[in-house]
């Protein structure tokens, strides 16, 4: 495991993602209040529209760690950044896992399917991937499994 104090470029790519996912519902694409046919028993909930044209339940903050050895250092960002919660920000989380580090052929591409899986997930109002920087599943490698994405709502931190 290793233990490194939350930098202060941690923090700043954390609270950039938040001013993103709070300008989205500035700029009207979130949140909006529909009532889809199949849910007429039901009188109306929130959604939060992506950009991708997806919606979402929740506007979250995730911490993707791409490797299982920055679980620890994911979650000090974490406990150091609650104040970002708060108007259209329900929540920021990290997504701990043991997997990255020395894996290969399939195991580490159902890995890389697994995170990229969740990056995309439109409850995600802002994605932090952080990497260590030697693990198998390299940034590189990582982004080419991702594919195409946002990067207002994605970043990288080695």
């Amino acid at each position: 495991m290793i233990s490194q104090k939350v930098s202060r470029s941690s923090s700043t790519a954390i609270r950039s993602l938040s001013r993103h996912a709070i300008s989205k519902k500035a700029s009207g694409s979130t949140p909006t209040t529909s009532t889809p046919a199949f849910l007429k028993a039901v009188n109306t909930f929130t959604t939060y529209l992506r950009e991708d044209g997806r919606a979402a339940i929740r506007n979250e903050l995730w911490i993707v760690p791409i490797v299982g050895c920055v679980n620890g250092i994911a979650k000090q960002l974490v406990d150091a950044n609650q104040d970002l919660v708060t108007g259209s920000i329900d929540g920021l989380y990290s997504w701990s896992h043991p997997f990255g580090c020395s894996q290969l052929g399939d195991d580490l591409a159902q890995t890389g399917k697994l995170l990229a899986a969740l990056v995309r997930h439109p409850n995600a109002g802002g994605v932090l991937c952080l990497a260590l920087g030697c693990e198998n599943l390299t940034q590189d490698i990582f982004k080419g499994i991702l594919g195409e994405y946002d990067e207002k709502r994605v970043k990288f931190l080695v």
